[in-house]
Order: structure tokens, then sequence, then C-alpha cells
């Protein structure tokens, strides 16, 4: 008989309530969402941009009618009339799009292919949101948006347990509790769950990544299902959109600074962050094939991205023709104004960084426990990286303030993570000590 068979597992009452806690969070997060989807009845989101789902709720029909592989898969974001009054078709039927805008959109195409409210196929962004509310829409009928929204919903309430699971092996479950709780009170971990378009999909993938990045830590990088399953993360994170590339590519060298990795652990994460960039790449590669066989030439394709590189880069008014402030007022703008607001964190995110770091500077410089220098760099490196999609793509950034801030999650989670691995014991014993010799 197995001796090991006949023992119990004993855990602590930090334990307990660690998992307890746990558990509660993840029941309020799935919750909410059936709230959100009763409050919402089938009609557009308040918080998940709107003009986006609509677009992707007509190509879903498109979809549905035509078929997954009409247009070469590339979805139709004006076919029908479904919530007509909103996304791009309205804005082409109002004649609100900036000449600069049409300009930049019509490059590569045929003159018999022109962008109008009644047909616009979309080139300039993967189709993947769309495709998978198509494919919803293709089973089981078009216009159940209700049940268009299963899907991101599922994906997000299963990246949150394997990353809640993640924290919890990597620094036990009261911590992990007292992160996810702390994560949760931010509005934007759970208000765009829901969204057909990417913003939900894209952060759920970020969290398995970020617990990609734990597991390696704690076990390193030895067998080929984590190498496989970080490739296709980062695959599908591709096939999502463009502006979560450097937090797909440059993500595992973060939480490389903010775990306080070894030399063996650090060519780990290095690896990590290479097989990411090669997932991501391969994505946009298949999907820049796909715009070329549409368009009918390389050539056009490579026009078609150009023209709207350019024009979302250095581009100086909003699609409504309104001059853009400056790149570095955007990027402040992003810390401070945009950051804070009910949709994203609700207060500026760089208060939370610099509160974040200058905790972590003076319990080194106190000698309260030992911070790791890497952990100091992380935090600023992170908030970088987040920052890398703002700085290059101004006119993007500028344009899109409802969602690319949700970027910046990544620079709080691993400001948090640096916090909750200080080992304040010692330093309490100490403290324990002395007021126990006074007199």
């Amino acid at each position: 008989m197995n001796e090991s068979a006949g023992k119990t597992v004993k855990l602590s009452w930090q334990s307990i309530v660690g998992i307890l806690l746990l558990v509660a969070t993840v029941a309020l997060i799935a919750r909410e969402q059936f709230e959100t989807l009763e409050q919402l009845d089938g009609g557009l989101s308040t918080t998940a941009d709107p003009w986006t789902e609509a677009d992707t709720i007509r190509a879903a029909d498109g979809y549905a009618q035509q078929g997954l592989f009409s247009n070469w898969g590339l979805p139709d974001l004006c076919f029908g009339d479904q919530f007509s009054e909103y996304g791009t078709k309205a804005m082409l039927r109002k004649g609100q799009g900036a000449q600069s805008w049409l300009a930049a959109a019509a490059v590569g195409r045929e003159i018999s292919d022109p962008i109008s409210a009644d047909r616009f196929v979309y080139t300039h962004y993967p189709a993947g949101p769309h495709l998978i509310a198509g494919a919803v829409a293709k089973t089981f009928g078009s216009g159940r948006i209700t049940l268009y929204r299963a899907a991101p919903i599922t994906a997000g309430l299963i990246a949150v347990v394997y990353f809640f699971f993640e924290l919890a092996k990597s620094m036990g479950l009261f911590r992990a509790a007292l992160a996810g709780m702390a994560m949760t009170s931010i509005p934007m971990f759970t208000n765009m769950m829901h969204g057909l378009s990417y913003q939900g999909y894209a952060l759920a993938l970020l969290l398995v990544q970020l617990g990609f990045c734990m597991r390696i830590a704690r076990r390193g990088w030895s067998g080929t299902s984590i190498k496989v399953w970080m490739f296709l993360v980062a695959f599908c994170q591709g096939m999502l959109g463009f502006d979560y590339a450097f937090l797909v590519v440059l993500a595992p060298l973060a939480m490389a600074q903010a775990l306080g990795s070894g030399p063996a652990s650090t060519k780990s994460f290095l690896q990590a962050s290479a097989i990411s960039a090669v997932g991501f790449g391969i994505a946009h590669c298949l999907h820049f094939l796909q715009v070329a066989v549409y368009l009918g030439s390389f050539r056009r394709a490579v026009e078609d991205f150009s023209a709207i590189a350019s024009y979302r880069s250095a581009g100086s008014h909003y699609d409504g023709g309104l001059l853009i402030p400056s790149r570095f007022d955007i990027w402040w703008g992003y810390l401070t104004d945009y950051s804070a607001m009910p949709l994203h964190f609700g207060v500026p995110v760089i208060s939370i960084l610099a509160a974040s770091f200058a905790l972590l500077l003076a319990v080194k410089l106190l000698r309260l426990c030992d911070v790791p220098r890497s952990a100091l760099v992380a935090v600023p490196t992170s908030a970088l990286i987040c920052s890398a999609w703002v700085i290059v793509m101004h006119q993007h950034s500028a344009q899109h303030w409802h969602f690319i801030p949700r970027h910046y999650f990544l620079a709080v989670f691993v400001a948090l993570l640096t916090i909750l691995r200080l080992d304040l014991s010692v330093a309490f014993a100490r403290m324990a000590r002395e007021v126990g010799r006074d007199p």
C-alpha cells in the first residue's frame, strides 16, 4: 500500500482564506459578465468599443450569408443594415470621414472596389474577432448577439482562472488572492471581457502569456509544451490586431526583471520573447498574404499597408479632421488623463507606478528586506514597453484613447507583482523584538 495515500495536506488559515477569496473573485467576475449580458439585451456594449462592435456584427452577418471565405476571409464592415447608425457604416454614410483617412484607406484598391457605406472590405487589421463572430453566426444564426458574446466571455474567464492559478503557484494562495482582488478593482480588467472586438480577447491572451512567464520562472523552459503554447498564444494575439506587438514580444523580458530571474532563467525569458515574436510575426505574414490575394498583388498590399501605417504613425489630424496634439502631449495624456478615466484604471497610471517605485526604493534604502535591482528596473521598463505603441503610432493612439490605455495593465501588474514578492517578515519580526525590549 502506498504510505503517502493516507497522508492529508494541511492548509494554513492564510491558504484557506486565499482559496475562498480567489473563488469568490472569479465568481464575482462571472456574475458581472452575466449581468452585463442581461443589461445589454442584444444591444451594443457601452464600454467595449461600440463603434467596432457594430462593424464586427455586420461583418459576422456577411460571413454567415456569404461564407467565412468570402472576400478571402476579410470582413465587410458595412454589410447589411445591423446597427447602421453606428461604426464605419454610419461614418461613411454621413460623410464624416476625413479625406486624409479615406485616401489612406483606398490605396491599393481597384476602382471597382470603392469604399462606401454599402461595402468596405477591411484590410488594415487582422480578421480574427470578425471571423470568430462570423463562425458563431454561421453556426447558430445571425443576430444572436448575446450568443456571440459567449466566446469572449468564456475565453476571458478561462484566462483569469489560469492566471490566478499561476499566481497562486508562484507566490502562495493568500498573496495571489490579494493580487486578484487588486486587479479586479481596476475597471479595465473586466469591463471589456464581453466585447466582440479584440480588446477582451487580447487581455485574456496577455493574462495567459503572463501566466506562462510565471511558470517559466518557477519551472524553467524545459520541454516543448511551454514553447508550443507560448507560440500559439502569440500567434492568436497576432490574429487579433497589431497594437499589442510590443506587449507580446517584450512582456517576457519585463516579467524576467519583476520575477528576479537568474542567468539560466534570463535565457529562458529571452527565448520566450523570441518565440512570441515569431508567432506574432507569422500571424501578420498570413494576414499580409490574405490582403495581397484580395487586392490582387503583393505590390498593392505593400502600398495598402504602407499608406495606412504612415497615416496612423505620422498623421497630424484625427479621423474627423481636427488637429492632434504633439506626440509627447498624447503620451503624457495616456499616463495621466486617459488612464484615469473610469473606463480604464480610474486613477492616473503614472501615480500607481510612481507610488510603487517609491515604495520599492524606500524598502531597499531602509533595508527592510532584500529588493533586487531588477525589481526596481522592472517598473519603469514595463511602463516604457506599454508606452511604445503610443509613442510610435501617434495618430492611432490619439484616435483610440478609448482602448489603447489598456496596454498599461502590464506595467500595473508588474508593479503589483514586485511589491507582493517582498518578504517583509524579517523586518516585522525585528520591529516586534524591538518593541518587546522597550521598558
